[in-house]
């Protein structure tokens, strides 16, 4: 199991310690690479078969642009075709010079990595089942150019079993216990005796229950805004079955999110949240939208403040994220160098474990409309 300090680590162990959360300890060994690398293994699966089916294989004997290959194919969707041939590249399959593409070496299957059979003995399976039913559209989305899945009826009841699978637990504990460590000192120095965050992205409630379990060791208030219904009631419902306490509200977070009635409760007469946390949030949005969110959120936190982010990067899941674009409004995960220089345009600093987990953004910059 991923070493975590002492009190992420007792979070973990109290959230798998229910059911049915509990049926996930044979795979809480496994990190969250192990798992990226079991999903992009299937998601590759789906992609190969598509590209057997529409012949690219022949096609792409020679080299081809994206456009040639859309021309000769009577294929609409041209960005989801690059997204798709991009992803080949990565696999190995293409070369790609100067625009174009050509086969350079071809296998049927791909190596099957031995992690998934035991996700697939969990809850976890479910992700894999929805996995199977986008790459059977893909073929479709390219030749008619309209996305044909809707997230929350066909994707996302199945892809929750990642929301609250041990990788992603352990992960959003770690990033709290981070954010802690400079919470503690910065509270101390402006003579704050409360913590008061600001939750947005709650990941189907998982997130925010991640959240409210570990600063429920500290004097804390926690303010969680979400546009989606759904997630709403899920969250009190989880939040009532852990025996914990947020503030939620349904809210546009595109809008000025000092106005929603919750937080001008919980503020009462303080200027902004000491931190912000955000899980995932970005992908549905585009680049406006998602500027628009991180202005709302660095214009909400006070002068010290802090924003932790917590999402997955298009590098660590290539193939997962060529096939989410059959998914009706989906936008994508950023790459680390996106993310590097969207955060940077709002705040002073940004702090990062690893190379592709954006821990913390320091200092906000933005005191209004900035686009």
């Amino acid at each position: 199991m991923l070493e975590l300090p002492r009190l992420s680590e007792k979070c973990l162990l109290d959230f798998l310690s229910k059911d049915p959360y509990s049926k996930l300890k044979r795979v809480a060994k496994y990190s969250l690479s192990d798992m990226l690398r079991a999903l992009n293994w299937a998601a590759a699966q789906e992609v190969l078969d598509a590209f057997y089916e529409l012949g690219l294989d022949k096609t792409l004997k020679r080299p081809r642009s994206t456009m040639e290959v859309c021309f000769e194919h009577y294929v609409m969707d041209t960005m989801f075709m690059r997204e798709i041939l991009d992803s080949l590249v990565w696999l190995g399959i293409l070369d790609e010079a100067a625009g174009r593409y050509k086969l350079r070496f071809f296998r049927r299957k791909m190596k099957r990595p031995s992690v998934v059979d035991d996700f697939m003995k969990t809850p976890l399976r479910a992700v894999f089942e929805v996995i199977k039913l986008m790459g059977e559209s893909i073929v479709d989305v390219l030749l008619k150019g309209e996305k044909e899945l809707d997230w929350v009826k066909d994707a996302a009841i199945a892809f929750e079993p990642l929301e609250f699978s041990p990788q992603f637990v352990k992960m959003r504990l770690y990033s709290c216990e981070m954010l802690y460590g400079y919470l503690k000192e910065v509270l101390r120095i402006e003579n704050k005796k409360e913590i008061k965050l600001l939750v947005t992205g709650i990941a189907s409630g998982f997130g925010l229950v991640n959240v409210a379990q570990f600063f429920s060791m500290y004097r804390s208030k926690i303010v969680a805004l979400e546009p989606s219904e759904r997630e709403i009631n899920l969250a009190r419902g989880l939040l009532e079955e852990f025996g914990l306490e947020a503030y939620i509200e349904r809210y546009d977070i595109l809008k000025n999110i000092l106005k929603a009635s919750v937080v001008r409760d919980v503020l009462g007469e303080d200027k902004g949240f000491s931190a912000s946390i955000t899980f995932e949030r970005w992908r549905f949005f585009d680049k406006i939208g998602r500027a628009q969110i991180l202005t709302n959120l660095a214009y909400s936190l006070e002068v010290f403040g802090s924003l932790l982010d917590f999402s997955v990067t298009k590098e660590q899941a290539v193939m997962l994220n060529t096939l989410l674009h059959t998914i009706r409004g989906w936008y994508g995960y950023m790459t680390i160098q996106e993310k590097r220089d969207f955060l940077c345009t709002a705040f002073q600093r940004v702090k990062e474990y690893k190379s592709r987990l954006i821990s913390r953004a320091d200092l906000p910059l933005v005191r209004g409309i900035w686009l």
